[in-house]
């Protein structure tokens, strides 16, 4: 019905700049002044394909694993 809270996210399972920065790769983007949304880019990206390159994965691992390979769909623009 109008008004019925139909999911709840809790505050530690948001996608944020601060949980980005409990990682290396994020306080490093953090501590040369990038824009929030760019140390939550680089931390994704490191997640998505730093394994190979040996970069621990973060929190953000399992959300970069989720991100589909082919973004072609304007869908996913």
């Amino acid at each position: 019905s109008a008004g019925e809270t139909l999911v709840v996210v809790p505050d530690a399972a948001w996608l944020s700049a601060e949980a980005a920065q409990r990682s290396s790769v994020g306080q490093q983007a953090a501590a040369a002044g990038l824009e929030p949304w760019l140390v939550i880019a680089l931390q994704l990206v490191a997640d998505k394909f730093g394994g190979a390159a040996g970069l621990p994965a973060s929190e953000l691992k399992a959300y970069a694993d989720s991100i589909p390979a082919d973004l072609g769909s304007p869908l996913l623009w």
